[in-house]
């Protein structure tokens, strides 16, 4: 192979590298962006719907018995409320009483309201025991979901 080969193929191999690595570094650069967005949109729709809560049902969150409510609104198993705030946000709704979701537009396998079901212990420990909002990618019926509870 002679030297004027061996500088375009040289040459090549750079311009390639130097592809393949903007390439990288421009989807890290789109896909950390995407992460932003998806969690300040997360942050924004907890706040809207808390406000349509509020504006909803006067009062208080309380449990009486076993039972969540808002005010004098019975929360535990509301399907129609958790649907039009999932409507409101377009996005999967979750109502926990403690670590218990007592309303939610999550479906599991068999087609069924995964009301009953617990909380991730990453949610438990940062919104339960240290009083925190959780917004973030939560294991949500064994699959990845973006979330905010």
């Amino acid at each position: 192979m002679g030297l004027k080969t061996k500088s375009v193929v040289a040459v090549n191999l750079a311009v390639i590298i130097s592809c393949v690595l903007m390439g990288i570094l421009g989807y890290m650069s789109a896909n950390k962006g995407f992460n932003q967005a998806l969690q300040m949109k997360a942050e924004s729709d907890v706040k809207a719907l808390d406000e349509i809560l509020n504006y909803r049902y006067k009062g208080d969150w309380h449990i009486d018995g076993d039972t969540l409510y808002k005010g004098d609104k019975k929360i535990d198993g509301d399907e129609a409320l958790v649907d039009s705030l999932s409507a409101v946000c377009d996005g999967k709704v979750t109502i926990f009483k403690g670590d218990t979701r007592v309303a939610t537009t999550v479906i599991n396998d068999a087609g069924k309201r995964s009301v009953g079901t617990k909380a991730s212990e990453e949610v438990i420990n940062k919104v339960l025991t240290h009083g925190e909002n959780f917004v973030g990618q939560a294991n949500v019926m064994r699959s990845e979901e973006h979330t905010s509870e």
